[in-house]
């Protein structure tokens, strides 16, 4: 019996010396610090590293980035408003969307300790922010310049579109497929109005599709394929300067080439 116990007491204390410094180095990993143009930002609750995605408090960089936010209870959803720029998640959902445009989230919006949290890169991006992180700092950089070129602003927004939600269904729709996979984007060429509020954007689309039934106005019986949607579809800027995809079916033009 004295054998079997020093066995057991042996084996535990190997456990404990690697549960414990695994525990010690939890609770010493520095909080992430976030800043918006060089200024930091203050959370009533840390924000919070899920599987890379950084959560931050809803209503306080929602808040910092210019928007007026809304709590739905019934839905429990998350709206946010800024001049035309709309910002629409729910609790527990992938899905997200940002003027009518579907997104697919790494991380979903969810409650800790009463506190709704959100993707920060999302919402920050959403937002015509640019994101980086300092791993060394372990602080993340948002920047929002006015007067960044147009040109940067868009191929932002097309990088953003060409993996979302809305863009799989579009392809989906049009090609009669049952499964696509983004391989990439070009943005090819941007026009302005003499206003330049307003403008038109041709980019490309790569994207891999299962069992396509058909390819532009022809039939086909493939079991998959790579494709690639020239496209030509209008774009504007809003109040704060951030362009926009036009959500309406006749500002967009399109080509299916097969590769």
């Amino acid at each position: 019996m004295k054998s079997i116990a020093r066995k057991t007491t042996f084996i535990l204390a190997l456990l404990l010396l690697f549960i414990i410094p695994n525990v010690h180095a939890e609770s010493s990993s520095p909080a992430i610090a976030v800043f918006l143009n060089e200024e930091q930002i203050t959370f009533d609750q840390d924000p919070l590293l899920v599987d890379g995605n950084t959560l931050v408090p809803f209503r306080t960089i929602f808040e910092k980035l210019g928007y007026s936010v809304t709590w739905e209870e019934k839905k429990q959803g998350v709206s946010a408003q800024r001049e035309s720029n709309e910002i629409h998640m729910t609790i527990g959902s992938s899905l997200a969307s940002v003027n009518q445009i579907s997104y697919i989230l790494d991380a979903s919006p969810q409650i800790r300790d009463g506190v709704t949290l959100v993707p920060l890169r999302f919402v920050a991006e959403a937002s015509g922010a640019a994101v980086t992180w300092d791993q060394e700092k372990h602080q993340i950089d948002m920047m929002m310049d006015k007067n960044e070129a147009p040109e940067q602003k868009i191929n932002r927004l097309i990088k953003g579109y060409a993996s979302s939600k809305s863009a799989h269904d579009f392809i989906s729709a049009i090609t009669r497929s049952t499964g696509t996979k983004n391989n990439g984007y070009e943005v090819k060429g941007i026009t302005f109005d003499e206003k330049g509020k307003e403008g038109m954007v041709e980019y490309t689309l790569d994207y891999w599709v299962n069992q396509p039934k058909l390819i532009n106005s022809s039939a086909t019986s493939k079991e998959s394929m790579n494709i690639s949607i020239e496209i030509k579809q209008k774009v504007y800027a809003d109040e704060d300067g951030n362009w926009h995809l036009s959500p309406i079916l006749r500002d967009r033009e399109y080509l299916v080439v097969p590769k």
